[in-house]
């Protein structure tokens, strides 16, 4: 079976692109917003690898960070963020907060 990734995006542009591109190796789940993620995590079926954005609606990406580093569980789950951000500190933050 092909590996799961889980990519948390509302910018439906880049969902197609990811999707599109990542699909030709992987089992992709597309979710716009990090609470319908959560939900999705609390079944216990998890992805070896998360992509996640920064600005989303509902809860901001670092607060869905700060979720998974309270799951012993989830916080093993490589996640890495994709963001129109410049700042280093905001690598830095994310960094900080359990990205890989």
């Amino acid at each position: 079976m092909a590996p799961k990734i889980l990519v948390l995006e509302d910018n439906k542009m880049m969902q197609s692109f990811l999707k599109t591109y990542l699909n030709q190796r992987f089992q992709v789940t597309v979710l716009d917003n990090p609470k319908k993620a959560i939900k999705a995590l609390q079944t216990g079926e998890w992805p070896d690898l998360i992509l996640l954005d920064l600005e989303l609606p509902v809860m901001h990406g670092w607060d869905f960070l700060d979720y998974m580093q309270k799951d012993s569980h989830l916080k093993q789950i490589p996640t890495i963020v994709l963001s129109g951000r410049k700042k280093s500190s905001d690598r830095i933050i994310s960094l900080q907060k359990g990205a890989s």
